[in-house]
């Protein structure tokens, strides 16, 4: 069982204990919600809808110096990306 903000204990079903999103995954491969609908509940959930996106073409000797330097920093290459065209853009 988890706890909410509240001090609320809120249970979790076998499904949230999955050890892996793989091991989610190959649940779901062989279910469906109806299978387990009596089990499901009410929740209320914000959702922030992603910003469009945008593909660019970026030579391949740029793109491996941006994945390892992601690497290094433990970030997305997409997330480093934007930060570099941010501080490029404000500069």
């Amino acid at each position: 069982m988890g706890k909410r903000d509240g001090g609320t204990t809120v249970r979790k079903t076998s499904l949230s204990r999955s050890r892996s999103v793989t091991e989610l995954a190959d649940y779901w491969e062989t279910h469906d919600l109806g299978d387990v609908w009596d089990e499901t509940r009410e929740v209320k959930a914000d959702v922030r809808l992603l910003r469009r996106r945008y593909l660019v073409a970026i030579e391949s000797d740029v793109i491996g110096n941006l994945r390892r330097l992601a690497r290094r920093r433990r970030v997305s290459c997409g997330l480093l990306i934007n930060r570099l065209l941010r501080e490029r853009l404000a500069s």
